[in-house]
């Protein structure tokens, strides 16, 4: 089966880089790219390596921007986080989150991926939550995210 987590907030801690994106003057890129530094929010890593022992496909499917794809790759490297596919915001892409993540849904869909295939979905965000939910999806949210 296909177990889906989300990064920034769920897997990551991002608490270190919110500044740069806080206030009138956003720096996206350098949020993006600071993902290296994140501390990694230890018991959704421990969850997901049990389940990738345990014989599942582990997908990450962030909001991050594209323009961090070698910066995340080193991040789960060095924090031992293995995944299988990682899906990534395309660079100058805005949408929200939950719409991002509906439309890759709807993709993999397309081609027969459904509820019985994806155990269940990391994520932090509360509109994203309800999205996989109205979806017919578990949802293992480990923070509260309404924002």
């Amino acid at each position: 089966m296909i177990v889906i987590t989300d990064l920034d907030g769920t897997l990551c801690d991002i608490e270190h880089r919110l500044h740069l994106i806080q206030g009138e003057e956003k720096d996206w890129d350098t949020f993006s790219k600071e993902c290296i530094n994140d501390p990694c929010i230890l018991p959704v890593a421990e969850a997901i390596r049990a389940m990738k022992l345990a014989g599942h496909t582990i997908w990450a499917w962030t909001g991050r921007s594209a323009i961090a794809a070698d910066e995340t790759k080193t991040w789960l490297m060095q924090n031992d986080v293995p995944v299988d596919m990682i899906l990534m915001r395309p660079v100058d892409c805005f949408i929200p989150d939950h719409q991002l993540k509906k439309e890759w849904l709807e993709w993999h869909e397309s081609y027969g991926v459904n509820h019985l295939q994806i155990l269940g979905v990391f994520e932090d965000r509360d509109s994203v939550v309800t999205m996989w939910r109205d979806k017919g999806y578990i949802v293992f949210q480990p923070a509260p995210g309404d924002f």
